[in-house]
């Protein structure tokens, strides 16, 4: 997941040079810039995919609901600002 988050980052470097490397992040950086994309739902997103690999289960509603929030909800506070919803 490092890698992941190391290109995240990189997606959102302004420093010439330090762009990302991955054929999904290069593809990313003009979404990020046209839609003024926030970083924490990514960031999230990435959270809860490495939630995915540890946990199967979750001892209690509130520990399922920060899963839910990373993942399903980052996805849809991404697409927010594609769809341009305020």
């Amino acid at each position: 997941m490092s890698l992941w988050r190391d290109e995240l980052a990189a997606c959102y470097a302004s420093e010439a040079g330090a762009g990302p490397q991955t054929t999904q992040g290069r593809a990313l950086v003009p979404y990020i810039r046209e839609f003024d994309l926030p970083r924490r739902p990514f960031e999230d997103l990435i959270d809860g995919v490495e939630m995915d690999l540890a946990h199967v289960r979750y001892d209690t509603f509130a520990m399922l609901a920060n899963y839910c929030r990373r993942v399903a909800s980052a996805v849809g506070l991404v697409l927010r600002r594609d769809f341009r919803v305020p």
